[in-house]
């Protein structure tokens, strides 16, 4: 399946696929080759943010994310999704 990455946005090693490129992963001491591309842009950014908010609620506390009545902070999301990104990894 589908892999997604989230990084700070001022890491370099991301860089070397900016454009899209082939990659090979070391996942459960098995190397799988895979082709990466970041999403940048940053209104994907915060739809991939709140995506992966809903698969772990528990990572709002390390994302420094405030929720009031069950509902992320659209600041706190707008602020993370220009300080990260994701890289989507696809299995070739």
């Amino acid at each position: 399946g589908v892999l997604w990455i989230l990084s700070l946005r001022n890491r370099t090693w991301w860089r070397n696929v900016r454009d899209g490129g082939e990659v090979t992963l070391l996942l459960k001491r098995r190397l799988v080759s895979g082709y990466a591309k970041p999403e940048l842009d940053t209104a994907n950014v915060e739809v991939l943010i709140r995506d992966y908010l809903r698969h772990f609620p528990q990572a709002v506390g390390a994302l420094d994310i405030k929720v009031a009545d069950g509902i992320l902070n659209p600041d706190d999301i707008s602020r993370l999704a220009n300080e990260v990104l994701f890289v989507k990894i696809e299995p070739i």
